[in-house]
């Protein structure tokens, strides 16, 4: 058990033969993050869809960009989708579901990459639905008694829609599990050379049907 004493601005913290006294500041003094500027949008997602969105599609966005609307990610409705996208200018990430109906025709918001990782780490698979707030600068998201509240990234995300093709020579059916299966292998040259992989589709006997997926990396060792 502890218990917590304030007197003269110290914090006495005491459990069973502790002792602490604390130094305080003014709690006044403390910034207030609120949603009061403008126009709010509210609407709430099951904590297993919002966490694929923003799981799936982190590994996209930059670090420490000098395009500073790189370094988060792209929230927004796109028709009856909520959609999440991300990119540092060298890959790209797209995932989406169903928007809630309280969520359709919402602009698009920059979730910067701290206020990512830590609502990806609130969330899990299952419980209640995580409740969001969107300002003109700033989100806001409730799950059960915890408020997470951060503000956006002030800009304009680039035109993803236009890196993403329309049309492709070719189309390709393959395993997932032997895929990650061979990128994994791969990945232990790449990681150790120039960490690319090369792709190589094979067709048998001359036929335009895709027969086989190679996977190389190389090193120099």
């Amino acid at each position: 058990e502890v218990s917590l004493i304030l007197e003269d601005k110290r914090l006495q913290v005491r459990s069973g033969k502790s002792r602490f006294s604390l130094q305080t500041l003014p709690a006044d003094d403390f910034p207030r993050m609120t949603l009061a500027e403008g126009e709010t949008r509210q609407f709430s997602i099951s904590q297993r869809a919002f966490r694929q969105l923003l799981g799936k599609t982190q590994f996209g966005m930059a670090a420490q960009d000098v395009r500073y609307y790189l370094n988060g990610l792209l929230l927004l409705v796109e028709g009856t989708e909520l959609r999440a996208v991300a990119t540092d200018g060298h890959r790209l990430a797209r995932v989406e579901t169903d928007a809630p109906g309280q969520a359709l025709g919402m602009p698009g918001v920059i979730i910067p990459r701290k206020a990512v990782a830590e609502i990806i780490k609130g969330v899990d698979d299952a419980g209640d639905d995580v409740g969001i707030e969107l300002s003109s600068t700033k989100i806001r998201l409730t799950l059960g008694s915890v408020v997470l509240t951060s503000k956006l990234i002030d800009g304009t995300f680039p035109d993803y829609q236009q890196i993403i093709p329309r049309k492709y020579n070719s189309r390709t059916l393959v395993s997932t599990a032997s895929l990650l299966k061979a990128c994994k292998q791969a990945e232990i040259f790449a990681r150790e050379g120039s960490n690319v992989a090369r792709f190589n589709i094979k067709t048998a006997n001359g036929e335009m049907q895709p027969s086989e997926v190679e996977i190389s990396a190389t090193s120099e060792e």
